[in-house]
């Protein structure tokens, strides 16, 4: 309100000479965001040009060597034979051990089944033993593992052999098998012609190492006698002036006379006496 001449008059306000027009605000508004949108930009990018910087400047990791196989170790297993007769022979057993083609160094470790017979330092590339003669009878895997020294790097591996052992009987017998269809010879002690007792003593050398007398009379006393119940192959039959071995059942094997080969037959003398030899 003001007074003029003594008179209160009313002068009124006017909105627009006292604030700016709308869109003049806004403008400064939007002026004010561009300009703290391009403050945070710029802040933002010197960050991240910090961190490139930073990531630069950074020590590189390690390079990462690629796994390499270990060397690939071979072991072959061989054999002096492949039966050996319980008490009266052995096997060697030879385990060749290499790696990459070489030599190689270690420990073999034998088996028989399941098993651990012995373990050998392995010396050239080879390690030995011999089965022992009191291996049971009957078939046997004998495995050879070999674990090589740690410094070649190399894992274990393992090879096997079958063998068989025989029984001292049935080695005989087999034995006696062999030389079916020989000539019979007057004195013959080998395999180029037998007469009765060379044959038995031929065989028997043979297959169980056992020396017998050369003449049918003395092998009657060669061993035990025993009932025919109670023989068992292997056995020496005996007869007056003839010797023959033994198959079980009704069936020897011998060289019968003159003009005659060795061969399997059934047992023709009455009353012969049957000598446990084994």
């Amino acid at each position: 309100m003001t007074q003029v001449f003594g008179r209160a008059t009313t002068r009124p306000l006017t909105a627009l000479a006292t604030f700016p027009p709308l869109s003049t605000t806004r403008r400064r508004v939007t002026a004010a965001a561009m300009m703290l949108m391009l403050l945070v930009s710029g802040l933002a990018g010197t960050q991240s040009a910090q961190a490139v910087a930073g990531a630069t400047s950074a020590p590189k990791p390690a390079a990462v060597k690629p796994l390499t196989a270990a060397p690939l170790a071979k072991v072959k297993v061989t054999t002096s034979a492949t039966r050996q007769v319980y008490r009266t022979t052995t096997i060697r057993v030879v385990a060749t051990v290499s790696i990459k083609g070489h030599r190689a160094a270690g420990r073999v470790t034998f088996y028989s089944g399941s098993k651990a017979i012995a373990t050998r330092k392995v010396k050239s590339g080879k390690a030995t033993i011999r089965l022992s003669k009191k291996l049971s009878v009957g078939k046997h895997r004998i495995t050879a593992k070999f674990v090589p020294a740690a410094s070649t790097g190399a894992v274990a591996v393992k090879a096997s052999k079958r063998i068989r052992v025989l029984s001292q009987r049935q080695a005989i017998v087999l034995v006696a098998k062999q030389y079916t269809g020989t000539p019979y010879r007057t004195g013959g002690k080998t395999p180029k012609g037998f007469d009765c007792s060379g044959f038995t003593s031929y065989v028997y050398k043979k297959a169980v190492k056992k020396q017998l007398a050369s003449n049918s009379s003395a092998q009657r006393h060669a061993g035990r006698k025993v009932s025919r119940q109670a023989a068992k192959p292997g056995d020496i039959i005996w007869t007056p002036g003839h010797v023959a071995i033994y198959l079980g059942g009704n069936k020897q094997i011998d060289a019968p006379r003159p003009g005659k080969t060795i061969k399997v037959r059934t047992i023709f003398q009455s009353n012969p006496t049957f000598i446990s030899v084994v």
